[in-house]
């Protein structure tokens, strides 16, 4: 589902404004994890059974949300034959051309836009966008597990409390990752790169911080702003996935950067709580993460270059 939305955003939308819309259609899905949580500790006291909370919370919303798009939202190619992107019937068309990160870049004039799956798979782009997207998520699930525990386990702080923090650092994604694709469009003038390794750094310093933070408040303040930072770069990721690749190869290139990425948040939390078990604390799993964010860090600035 996130591929085929991804891929129908960059399509209606023209590159100055693709990352401002991803941005904004990404930051949407960390609003719904904060929501989620919120209910999930609303109902917490209601004795209900997991799987009528589960219904509550998604596959009620889930029907919601698939009858209104399905209703509204329609194939680019279906309602513009011929086209795959509206930069191609626009008067600045840049569809099929390097992008502003390739164009912009030392050794741009050795970048060749991939044609087909195969093609995308034998550059080194590739393996940068793939590192850094399974780096994403991996930030993105494993924070969602290790705080909560790291509050209730190893501060004052109670588990619902932790889970309240960690529905309120979901709902600033939908902040930071449209801020993420204005910043690229306003002030890096539609670069993509410079924003991913912004967040990234930014994330790396606050996650490294945590074990100083001697209080409280300290502590909720570095982990909210280091997953606002990880969102950083989310609008701007999804749009540079289809902008790499010629336009007909788009859709499959970020189902595959996609599926690689939910990877990575699949298999985060369960190292991270096997490391936390073993070492009966959750405080070495923030230095992981910091030193991932600074490996998303060597993949942004690779991307640049």
């Amino acid at each position: 589902m996130v591929a085929s939305i991804v891929g129908s955003v960059n399509a209606w939308f023209p590159y100055g404004e693709a990352g401002i819309a991803t941005g904004f259609t990404m930051g949407s899905m960390g609003l719904g994890f904060g929501l989620a949580q919120a209910i999930a500790v609303a109902f917490a006291g209601a004795n209900l059974p997991w799987y009528t909370l589960t219904a509550y919370t998604t596959s009620v919303l889930a029907l919601a949300v698939a009858t209104v798009y399905g209703i509204t939202v329609r194939d680019f190619e279906s309602r513009y034959p011929g086209f795959s992107k509206i930069n191609q019937i626009i008067a600045r068309d840049i569809s099929g051309q390097k992008t502003a990160d390739v164009r912009r870049a030392r050794h741009a004039e050795d970048y060749v836009v991939p044609v087909g799956i195969a093609g995308f798979l034998r550059t080194s782009m590739f393996w940068a966008m793939a590192g850094f997207g399974f780096i994403k998520s991996s930030l993105t699930c494993g924070l969602a597990l290790v705080l909560p525990q790291f509050l209730a386990f190893e501060t004052t702080a109670s588990l619902s409390w932790g889970a309240l923090t960690s529905g309120l650092a979901f709902v600033t994604t939908a902040a930071a990752a449209p801020l993420g694709g204005l910043l690229s469009r306003i002030l890096f003038k539609g670069l993509r790169y410079p924003v991913m390794c912004f967040g990234a750094m930014i994330s790396a310093v606050t996650l490294a911080c945590v074990g100083f933070a001697h209080t409280l408040p300290l502590l909720l303040v570095l982990y909210i702003l280091g997953y606002a930072s990880t969102a950083l770069g989310t609008g701007v990721y999804w749009s540079l996935s289809t902008e790499i690749v010629a336009p007909a190869t788009a859709p499959r290139a970020s189902a595959l950067l996609t599926a690689i990425a939910n990877m990575g948040g699949t298999f985060a939390p369960l190292l991270l709580a096997a490391i936390a078990t073993v070492g009966h604390s959750y405080l070495p799993c923030f230095v992981i993460l910091a030193v991932l964010s600074l490996i998303q860090f060597a993949c942004a600035w690779y991307i640049a270059r």
